[in-house]
């Protein structure tokens, strides 16, 4: 019984982050197609902007280092957007797509007039070793329980 507990210890101790969150947007800004994808280090949940050198990808977006090619307002008084750059108008004339409030802050899909975001959250590393390690001590004191009666 002593085991279990200390086993529930450690899986109760363990929590689930992130090594790292895709964010992948497909949508449209004035009748041209835009696609991007931002790889970020966690979820975002503060305004953060990115110059198009900064996404992982970008087709049809501003391609100029003089201008935000995205910007992504998460929690504002009318939820979440995101605003881009289309090449073909520039920073002048930026395209917005509206989400409700914690979309930036919760993997999932997500859509608005015919634009997708998609937002994956990776697991870290830690959190499956951990897990294997758990499912060995376990295996291993069954095995030891049955061969010491």
């Amino acid at each position: 019984m002593r085991v279990f507990g200390l086993l529930a210890l450690l899986v109760t101790s363990i929590s689930i982050s992130s090594a790292e969150v895709v964010y992948d947007f497909s949508g449209w800004s004035f009748g041209s197609r835009v696609q991007f994808q931002i790889t970020s280090p966690t979820l975002i949940t503060s305004f953060e902007r990115f110059h198009a050198s900064e996404l992982d990808y970008c087709t049809g977006c501003y391609p100029g280092s003089d201008a935000f090619a995205v910007t992504i307002h998460p929690s504002t008084a009318n939820g979440d957007w995101l605003g881009y750059a289309s090449a073909a108008y520039g920073p002048q004339n930026p395209s917005f797509a509206y989400f409700p409030t914690g979309t930036f802050s919760t993997p999932g899909m997500y859509t608005y007039e015919g634009s997708t975001l998609s937002i994956t959250a990776t697991p870290e590393p830690s959190f499956s070793i951990a897990l294997a390690i758990f499912a060995t001590v376990l295996v291993v004191w069954r095995s030891s329980k049955r061969i010491t009666g």
